[in-house]
């Protein structure tokens, strides 16, 4: 019955702008330091810990792209 608290709001707002950057094909490989680098340079103040505590409650997680892997034997 009672009126959401200012904290919670201030969460429900990191966490829909966490979601617009991690939606971005660009930054979909961000974890909390660089998502915490871009909340910064939108103007939120906001703690990089925070930013990953968001994030793990909402299930992001930078994906890591694949590495380099040889293939092809040339010593056959």
């Amino acid at each position: 019955s009672r009126p959401e608290s200012q904290r919670s709001k201030r969460q429900a707002a990191l966490a829909s702008e966490i979601a617009s950057i991690h939606s971005d094909p660009d930054m979909k490989s961000y974890g909390s330091p660089r998502v915490h680098q871009e909340l910064l340079a939108r103007g939120f103040a906001v703690s990089e810990n925070t930013v990953a505590r968001l994030m793990r409650a909402c299930g992001f997680r930078a994906s890591s792209s694949r590495k380099f892997r040889v293939t092809t034997d040339s010593r056959h």
